[in-house]
């Protein structure tokens, strides 16, 4: 009965320190294990935090630079506007140095046209009076041929009549011959001269002397 209750005294001793054992042991692997999932947990924050301040500074950084974009696009309108308005004036006032220069240009032509005209006007004007005034000095002088060839003709008749009485400047030519005979040839070759001279004084224009002292078939 004392072995027996040894037995079982030493198998329970046994047991109790197989159970404080396992119990430490699973407490060690207990606090192993809190301790590993803290560690774990603790990195997984921290990943997790730098993740999220990565992330954040990547935000940051596409908002800094869509700003920037944003920034550069309003300059760069700014500027293309002011280049616009800047191009724009210069079109304007071009076109409007270009329209006063036109302007200037067909004036200065409106006015030599004119000027010219007149000065045609004038010309005309001028020439119309010294041609007309030719026209009155030839009608002048013509009318003084007329007036000088019946007087050269009345002359030639009273030539004709002093050199042969009865013999008249109407007598026909085969007459005067009969009438003066060869004796009267010298005056009227006298006055074929003479005729000759003043129709070659009509055409040229000038008046022939009423008397040739070298023609004259009167005796001296």
């Amino acid at each position: 009965m004392n072995q027996s209750a040894e037995a079982d005294g030493g198998l329970g001793a046994r047991l109790d320190r197989l159970m404080r054992a396992a119990e430490k042991e699973s407490a060690q692997v207990r606090e192993a294990a809190e301790r590993r999932a803290a560690a774990l947990l603790t990195e997984a924050h921290a990943e997790i935090a730098e993740h999220e301040q990565h992330r954040r500074r990547e935000w940051h950084e596409r908002e800094a630079a869509l700003a920037a974009a944003e920034q550069r696009v309003a300059v760069g309108l700014a500027e293309a506007q002011q280049q616009a308005v800047q191009l724009v004036e210069a079109a304007e006032n071009e076109a409007q140095r270009l329209r006063g220069q036109a302007h200037l240009r067909a004036r200065e032509i409106n006015d030599a046209a004119e000027e010219s005209i007149e000065q045609l006007r004038r010309d005309a004007a001028e020439e119309l009076e010294r041609l007309a005034q030719l026209r009155d000095a030839a009608r002048a002088e013509i009318r003084r041929l007329l007036r000088s060839l019946e007087g050269v003709r009345d002359a030639l008749a009273f030539e004709l009549d002093t050199a042969v009485p009865g013999v008249s400047a109407s007598t026909s030519p085969p007459t005067r011959q009969a009438i003066l005979g060869p004796a009267g040839s010298q005056p009227a070759a006298a006055i074929g001269r003479r005729r000759g001279d003043l129709r070659r004084a009509r055409l040229s224009g000038l008046s022939a002397a009423p008397t040739d002292q070298a023609d004259d078939p009167r005796p001296s």
